[in-house]
């Protein structure tokens, strides 16, 4: 009797006892899920899903693909080394990729500064050392904070969110007298400014500070008369927000100024 066709399997069985890789031209009957299957050896391993053929496993020494969308991986560690002209110096370095971070470490050829940077889930830092290396720059970044540090002051200065914070000059409602007052925040401080205000009495609050601007602390402050060197009015400011004028020296003088108060 005549052939009428042939053809080769290999079956390559692996140690834990499961099926290995079916080697074969067309794709095996009735594959169970999991099962692998190449056409030919070193061809891209294919895995069945349950309803069809997906690629489980390529090997190439080389790949130069335009469209990368179509792959969908889990990798580990990634680490890219690099020698590079960035503006004008060369950089020799390696990006890491892993653990959730993202880390670039690098040397100026030129200059022999070393940099650092690294993204996390949680914050963004950047340092840069000189070659002997000691700090001359950072920069901290997390959620409400900034951490800056400069080799003028040698420490790290930390810039919060309150501090830049600026309400801009807000009027408040004078309660007695004439002219105007204005409160503000601004870069972690709270002050109020009289703007030709004049009030020929005492003991009486002459504002109430609205709620952004409460003070910390109950405290007396003195608002200088800029027209008569040396003389001041006394302000005491009160956790509810009322200011209270405790003195009357200036009388029927207008005076302007700022009062920092805490």
């Amino acid at each position: 009797m005549a052939i009428k066709a042939s053809s080769t399997i290999t079956l390559i069985r692996v140690d834990d006892g499961d099926n290995g890789i079916i080697i074969q031209a067309s794709a095996p009957a009735n594959p169970y899920v999991g099962q692998l299957w190449q056409t030919a050896s070193g061809a891209p391993v294919k895995r069945w899903d349950g309803s069809k053929w997906v690629i489980w496993y390529l090997d190439v020494s080389n790949l130069n693909v335009e469209n990368l969308s179509a792959i969908s991986s889990t990798l580990g560690t990634v680490v890219n080394p690099y020698d590079t002209t960035y503006e004008g110096e060369n950089l020799t370095g390696q990006v890491t990729i892993g653990d959730a971070l993202i880390q670039n470490d690098y040397t100026v050829s030129s200059s022999g500064q070393k940099g650092h940077w690294e993204l996390s889930p949680l914050s963004y830092l950047m340092t840069l050392k000189n070659s002997a290396g000691n700090m001359i720059a950072g920069i901290e970044l997390s959620a409400g904070s900034l951490l800056l540090y400069t080799n003028e002051y040698n420490q790290w200065l930390s810039l919060s969110a309150e501090m830049l914070y600026d309400t801009g000059w807000v009027k408040q409602t004078v309660l007695v007298g004439t002219g105007n007052i204005y409160a503000r925040r601004w870069m972690g401080r709270k002050m109020i400014r009289f703007e030709n205000y004049v009030w020929n009495n005492a003991y009486q609050n002459v504002i109430v500070l609205t709620e952004k601007f409460l003070p910390t602390y109950a405290s007396t402050y003195t608002a200088p008369i800029w027209t008569n060197a040396g003389l001041g009015e006394l302000f005491t400011f009160n956790l509810s927000g009322g200011v209270f004028k405790t003195t009357n020296v200036s009388g029927n003088t207008a005076f302007n100024c700022i009062v920092e108060y805490y």
